[in-house]
């Protein structure tokens, strides 16, 4: 699994699990547009840092919302988790 990912997220889902998400994410949505910032948050929790993003994205086939959170490892962001909400996507 790529050097983005948290240790957690690469112990509670497999890549092959995570590429198929995305690529239905894909499938259902199309390219990625334009996004526009909903939220940023920057926690400290249990002695880990945490960014939590929230973007409105365009995407061809609808409108989206993405959720990100991030964790601080080793110096640099892992992806913690990732959500999408869209009627295109339910």
């Amino acid at each position: 699994m790529s050097g983005e990912a948290s240790d957690e997220l690469r112990r509670g889902t497999s890549e092959a699990d995570l590429i198929k998400l995305f690529g239905l994410v894909h499938q259902k949505m199309g390219n990625s547009g334009k996004m526009s910032a909903k939220g940023f948050h920057i926690n400290w929790r249990n002695g880990r840092l945490y960014v939590d993003q929230v973007y409105d994205t365009q995407f061809a086939l609808g409108q989206g919302r993405e959720s990100f959170v991030w964790v601080m490892e080793q110096g640099q962001p892992r992806l913690q988790s990732y959500h999408i909400d869209s009627l295109n996507f339910r």
